[in-house]
């Protein structure tokens, strides 16, 4: 828990564009009963790079120091997303399978709904979004066409 606490309270980066970097506790796991002391514990953490991952890695094992084993898992390094001439973009804290796709060409990161819903509780998309979101594609995919040839 100390360790959890100094990450909590240290800064991940800051960008002018992509703001700051944000760490997550998704998972904690610890003990048996509430009145025995753990023999070992374990988190998941998730760090939202703005910076670099080679800085994001440094800072996070300059805190956490010899008191605990750190295991990465998935990294990639802060994307720039395409938006199309007259489109709308807005910075989100928000990963994607984007770095993963790298032979798909420049990235475009749209679909119906609000980002601002997506993987929570209230996470919908209602049925007037979708039916707009399928002209949006087809217009998309015209005007990107139209820019190749």
């Amino acid at each position: 828990l100390p360790i959890l606490d100094d990450l909590n309270r240290a800064g991940w980066g800051e960008d002018p564009v992509l703001g700051k970097g944000t760490m997550n506790v998704g998972e904690l796991h610890a003990g048996v009963r509430a009145n025995v002391i753990p023999g070992e514990a374990r988190a998941s953490l998730m760090i939202r790079v703005v910076d670099s991952v080679a800085a994001t890695d440094r800072r996070l094992r300059e805190i956490v120091g010899d008191r605990a084993e750190i295991e990465i898992g998935l990294v990639n390094e802060p994307q720039e997303i395409f938006v199309p001439e007259d489109g709308q973009g807005v910075v989100v804290g928000f990963n994607t399978d984007i770095p993963f796709l790298p032979r798909l060409g420049r990235p475009i990161l749209f679909g119906p709904g609000s980002i601002l819903d997506a993987h929570s509780d209230g996470e919908k998309i209602r049925k007037a979004d979708l039916l707009a979101a399928v002209d949006t594609y087809r217009d998309l995919v015209v005007k990107l066409g139209a820019a190749v040839d």
